[in-house]
């Protein structure tokens, strides 16, 4: 009996005192954190996703920059020419090249298209985006070295005398463009819009 009872004695010290190890064992791994090793492995992770997500974020950026500007263009031509529509007077949109940012500016004139007055405020590309060229030459009788984008009454562009029509040959046929460029290096960092004697537009990307 004698002999039990320090059996059992002895175990429940034996259990008491693992239950007191596991215990300090818990407290020092919530008061220790990671280890080295944990941390490298962490690190080791983060620096994968970067290198997978940003390239893909900065890609996305630029992208959106260059479309954005696009659209904005193209936005502002159709503008342009339901305005001439509208006023039953010839309207110009006009722009120098090639600048960073490129500012343009649209013009109501008068019945005869001799004299025009600006119409709102010059809008901006963005920073990053120019329009690095166009068909379309300065129209203005006294030269400011801007080129102008005229709308007639009836929404077209003239290719009878006055012509304002102004093209090039590409692929075998004739067209009027106005070219977008940025330096991103990007899948389609160009941008063509392709305009047509009626005045719509169509826009075309591509990588120069």
């Amino acid at each position: 009996m004698a002999y039990g009872a320090s059996a059992k004695a002895a175990y429940r010290l034996l259990r008491d005192e693992r239950r007191m190890h596991e215990e300090r064992m818990r407290d020092r791994t919530a008061q220790g954190g990671y280890s080295v090793v944990e941390l490298i492995v962490v690190v080791a992770i983060i620096g994968m996703i970067s290198l997978v997500s940003v390239p893909a974020f900065v890609t996305y950026r630029e992208s959106s920059k260059i479309k954005a500007s696009v659209g904005q263009m193209t936005n502002d031509l159709r503008a342009t020419r339901y305005r001439a529509i509208e006023r039953n007077r010839p309207v110009k949109l006009s722009f120098k090249t090639p600048i960073h940012g490129t500012d343009y500016q649209r013009y109501d004139g008068n019945p005869a298209g001799t004299t025009w007055t600006a119409a709102g405020k010059p809008k901006f590309l963005d920073g990053a985006i120019w329009i690095e060229s166009t068909t379309f030459i300065d129209e203005d009788s006294t030269a400011d070295g801007k080129k102008d984008i005229i709308f007639q009454q009836n929404g077209a562009i003239s290719t009878a005398s006055p012509v304002h029509f102004h093209t090039k040959t590409e692929g075998g046929k004739e067209v009027a463009v106005v070219v977008l460029r940025t330096k991103a290096k990007i899948s389609k960092n160009q941008y063509t819009l392709y305009l047509q004697p009626n005045g719509s537009v169509q826009s075309v990307g591509s990588k120069y």
